[in-house]
């Protein structure tokens, strides 16, 4: 079974946010892989995660998480995990 992990939040400045996902992941991902599933992250590129040992899809560029905020940014996020994000899995 293939599990697709939407980790589009995820950033390049670590925040308590960051630090719970990337030692949940840590932690959870030895154990799916042992039991025989296929994990995928998606996550924007530059994002802390990038360094965990698993395949990736990579957000768009303009629903990356950008240096300074942009309104833009939170609906682009939206619009990919309705209407883009279904399609990866």
């Amino acid at each position: 079974m293939r599990i697709l992990i939407n980790a589009s939040v995820s950033g390049h400045v670590m925040n308590g946010f960051l630090v719970y996902c990337l030692n949940l992941l840590r932690a959870l991902l030895p154990l799916l892989k042992a039991k025989g599933y296929d994990v995928c992250l998606v996550i924007p590129r530059g994002s802390i995660l990038e360094e965990l040992d698993v395949p990736k899809k990579y957000l768009p560029a303009i629903c990356g998480m950008p240096k300074k905020r942009s309104p833009i940014n939170p609906i682009c996020r939206l619009l990919f995990n309705m209407f883009v994000l279904p399609f990866y899995t």
